[in-house]
């Protein structure tokens, strides 16, 4: 599974086939209004992009720690609310890039 959206949190990656050791995929559709896409190497998330469709709180759950920013790298209030969730205020048509923090090496970016 590559993405799943449920009790208002996004997981991403949160059972990726052992086969699927590096891959990309775009197109994909969270609850909350988001378009998502997602980078891996190795089996970990590298980077995701989260595209709003509509104004709400976005959610992300995640084993690893993240950063996340708008694509165009302007400030973004995230809240961490502890354990592995992270939680900011999305707006229409905005574009955001999570990557994770513990990445020793990079893919190229799926941001456009």
């Amino acid at each position: 599974m590559l993405l799943q959206s449920h009790r208002d949190e996004i997981l991403l990656l949160p059972a990726l086939p052992k086969a699927w050791r590096h891959g990309r995929v775009s197109g994909l559709r969270a609850r909350g209004g988001f378009e998502v896409e997602i980078g891996w190497q190795d089996g970990q998330l590298i980077e995701a992009v989260l595209h709003a469709t509509e104004d709400g709180l976005c959610t992300i759950r995640s084993e690893s720690p993240l950063v996340i920013n708008r694509e165009e790298g302007d400030a973004l209030m995230v809240n961490f609310i502890g354990g592995s969730v992270y939680s900011f205020k999305a707006e229409s048509g905005t574009r955001y890039l999570v990557r994770c923090a513990n990445t020793d090496f990079a893919i190229p970016s799926i941001s456009k």
